[in-house]
C-alpha cells in the first residue's frame, strides 16, 4: 500500500467511560418523554368528553327554569261558603253590589278600593300569573277567576303597576270554559270545577285540556284540600277522591302469554275498590275544611270529622247554627241572628265570642285577620281582628 494512502486512513475512536454514561442517560430521558406523550394521546382518544369543546360546554350555565302556576285560588273554607273574598299579595279582591244592586268585583290595596269589573260573579279565585307575562320582569299580573251569571267559568287580568289605560283594557270578561258550572276551585295549573250535571273535573289553565275526576255519583259542592277532593253528593254525604287520575295497572295492559295447561275452574272476580270514599255521613247544612278536620252543622249540633277517616267525629256543641267556616283552628258560625267565633277546644268547654248581630246568614268568608258577611243589601261587610285589643271590630261595608 502506498504511503500517502496509509496517512489518509481514519483512526478508530475508543469510547471513554463518561461517553457511555452520557449515552445511557440521554436514552433514558428520551424514553420517559416518549412514554408520557403516548399515554397522553391514548387518554384523549379513549375519552371523547375530555376535549376543549367539552370543557367549554361544561361551563355553560343551566337553562332557566320554566315559570309555573303555583298559587292556591282561595281559602278552603271560603270555597264552600260562596267564595266572595280572597287576598293575594295583600290585594283584597271581593264581590259586592253597588248602590243600584248590581254585582261587581272590587280590589282594595292600601285602603284604596277600585271597581274592576261589573258582572254577576260568584266563586272568586285569584292566582298570580307567573306565565303569561314572564318575560316582563316589572309586571305583577293576576288571574281573577269566577263564575258569571250565565254559569260560565270566566277570568280577567288584573295588571297592577301599569298605566290606567292598559289596566282597564285587560279587565274584560274572558270565557275560560263555556257551559253551566256551580263551583270552581283554582290551584296551581288547574281550575277544578263542578258542573250542573254534578260532575267534578279539572282543566289545565295552560293546555285547556280537561280530565273528569268523579264517576260514581253526582255532587252539588266540593273543595280541593291538599290534593284530595272533598265533595258533597246528592245523597247528603261527603266523599273524598284523588285529584290526580291514577294510571292504568301495568298488568292490565301487558300482552297475554299462553300457559302450559289451561284450566276450566272459574275464579271469582274481586269488585274494584271505590274511588270515591265515604267520609262524612249526612245530612248536614254547611261544611268547611281546616287543619285536617271537616267541620259540619246539621241543624242541631256543630261536629268535627277527621278528613282521613270514615265517620270519625266529635260533637263540639249542641247548637242550631245555620252556616260555618274555619281557618287556622278558628271557627266562625251564625246562630240566633249573631255571628260567633271559637276554637274547637273552646266549644267543647262552652267558650265562644259574640261578634255581633248580623242581618245575613249567607257566605261567612274569612282571611288571616278578618271575617266577612253579606248584609241585607247584598254588600260585603268586614270585621277586622285587632291583635292588641284581642277583639274584632264592628262590621263595615267594603264599598
Amino acid at each position: 500500500m502506498p504511503k500517502e494512502q496509509k496517512d489518509k486512513k481514519k483512526k478508530k475512536y475508543k469510547l471513554q467511560v463518561m461517553d457511555v454514561i452520557t449515552i445511557v442517560f440521554t436514552a433514558a430521558i428520551l424514553g420517559i418523554m416518549g412514554y408520557v406523550l403516548y399515554d397522553h394521546i391514548a387518554e384523549n382518544s379513549s375519552d371523547p368528553g375530555n376535549s376543549s369543546k367539552a370543557t367549554v360546554s361544561n361551563s355553560t350555565p343551566a337553562p332557566t327554569k320554566e315559570p309555573t302556576l303555583t298559587d292556591v285560588g282561595n281559602i278552603y273554607g271560603n270555597i264552600t261558603n260562596d267564595a266572595n273574598v280572597v287576598i293575594n299579595d295583600g290585594r283584597e279582591y271581593f264581590i259586592s253590589v253597588d248602590d243600584n244592586g248590581d254585582k261587581h268585583i272590587y280590589v282594595t290595596v292600601d285602603n284604596v278600593t277600585t271597581d274592576l269589573i261589573k258582572t254577576e260573579a260568584s266563586c272568586l279565585n285569584v292566582i298570580t300569573d307567573y306565565v303569561t307575562h314572564a318575560d316582563v320582569a316589572t309586571t305583577e299580573p293576576y288571574f281573577v277567576f269566577y263564575i258569571n251569571g250565565d254559569g260560565k267559568i270566566c277570568y280577567f287580568y288584573d295588571y297592577p303597576g301599569s298605566d290606567g289605560a292598559v289596566s282597564e283594557s285587560l279587565r274584560t270578561e274572558n270565557i275560560f270554559l263555556d257551559g253551566s258550572y256551580k263551583v270552581i276551585d283554582v290551584s296551581g295549573e288547574y281550575v277544578y270545577h263542578l258542573n250542573s250535571d254534578g260532575v267534578v273535573a279539572k282543566t289545565s289553565i295552560i293546555s285547556k285540556t280537561t280530565e273528569t275526576l268523579s264517576s260514581e255519583r253526582k255532587y252539588k259542592s266540593f273543595v280541593l284540600y291538599f290534593g284530595t277532593i272533598y265533595a258533597e253528593a246528592e245523597d247528603g254525604n261527603i266523599y273524598r277522591m284523588n285529584s290526580v287520575i291514577e294510571s292504568a295497572d301495568a298488568s292490565s295492559t301487558a300482552s297475554a302469554v299462553p300457559t302450559a295447561t289451561a284450566t276450566a275452574t272459574a275464579t271469582a272476580t274481586a269488585s274494584p275498590a271505590p274511588k270515591e270514599i265515604l267520609t262524612v255521613s249526612g245530612p248536614f247544612d254547611s261544611y268547611a275544611l281546616d287543619e285536617d278536620w271537616i267541620y259540619v252543622i246539621n241543624g242541631e249540633s256543630i261536629l268535627r270529622y277527621s278528613a282521613e277517616s270514615t265517620d270519625a267525629k266529635d260533637t263540639l256543641c249542641n247548637i242550631k247554627a245555620e252556616s260555618i267556616n274555619a281557618y287556622s283552628n278558628a271557627l266562625f258560625y251564625y246562630a240566633d241572628g249573631h255571628l260567633y267565633t271559637a276554637t274547637a277546644e273552646g266549644l267543647l268547654m262552652g267558650e265562644f265570642t259574640d261578634l255581633g248581630e248580623i242581618s245575613s246568614t249567607k257566605s261567612i268568608n274569612v282571611s288571616s285577620n278578618a271575617v266577612y258577611v253579606v248584609n241585607e243589601k247584598g254588600k260585603l261587610c268586614k270585621s277586622t281582628y285587632d291583635k292588641d285589643a284581642k277583639a274584632y271590630s264592628a262590621f263595615k261595608e267594603m264599598n
